[in-house]
């Protein structure tokens, strides 16, 4: 229809605006609200199973880790008590054979002590590395992960004492007859460091493990909240 002036106006009885009423009269704006509430529960549905997946991945990764650390650090605990005493009656004998005059070379030394008895336990971090390489740490207990820490940080310091503060003679290097007495008692001196340090290591190893222990798999209790990033858990 048209004005007089020659402008389009539409009536109460136009074809859309039937159309329009048809399309708002009956159950539609109910079946709009059904679909709708459906679609908002499925996408939150999805979301938490989501959630509750990766929250169960980071559980199985920390619990996998724990329980990685405690087979490391006890093979590592091993290791240390297996040396401890010889290391300590080592010392008594070195300082006995040099006042006796039976050590009065590096050749006669190095054949009757030997180099291997003087090197520090094979220790090994291969599950610490792997723990940072995973990003296992951020799902597991601070304070589990602050007395781990705290263990390797004292074995490594352990080990890099081994590297530079080994004497001369230690490494099988050639000492005069009179520079013997000098290098006996670098090696007597580093004997008594390494000794002590790797006490205060297996005072460490003891006090994680306690830790680890209480930290029980059973439930979530070392186990911290959840990431976003997790990924499937890899084989420790």
């Amino acid at each position: 229809m048209r004005t007089d002036e020659g402008e389009p106006t539409w009536t109460s009885d136009a074809p859309v605006g039937k159309k329009i009423a048809r399309t708002f009269s009956g159950d539609w704006l109910p079946r709009i609200l059904v679909e709708s509430t459906l679609i908002v529960l499925s996408i939150l549905l999805a979301l938490a199973v989501g959630e509750y997946e990766r929250n169960r991945e980071d559980e199985e990764l920390a619990t996998q880790a724990l329980a990685a650390f405690q087979r490391e650090i006890r093979q590592n605990r091993a290791r240390l008590e297996d040396v401890g005493p010889y290391r300590r009656g080592l010392r008594d004998v070195i300082g006995r054979m040099s006042a006796s005059g039976a050590l009065a070379s590096s050749d006669e030394f190095q054949a009757t002590i030997g180099l291997e008895a003087l090197r520090p336990a094979f220790l090994t971090s291969t599950v610490w590395e792997t723990a940072l390489t995973t990003g296992a740490l951020p799902h597991i207990d601070f304070d589990v992960v602050n007395a781990l820490s705290l263990t390797y940080s004292l074995q490594a310091r352990l080990e890099e004492f081994s590297r530079t503060g080994m004497p001369p003679l230690a490494r099988g290097g050639y000492v005069t007859g009179d520079d013997m007495t000098g290098a006996i008692k670098e090696v007597t001196v580093y004997l008594g460091e390494l000794s002590r340090s790797e006490g205060e290591l297996l005072g460490a190893y003891e006090e994680v493990l306690r830790i680890l222990d209480e930290a029980s798999t059973a439930d979530s209790a070392a186990v911290a909240g959840p990431a976003t990033d997790a990924k499937p858990p890899p084989d420790f």
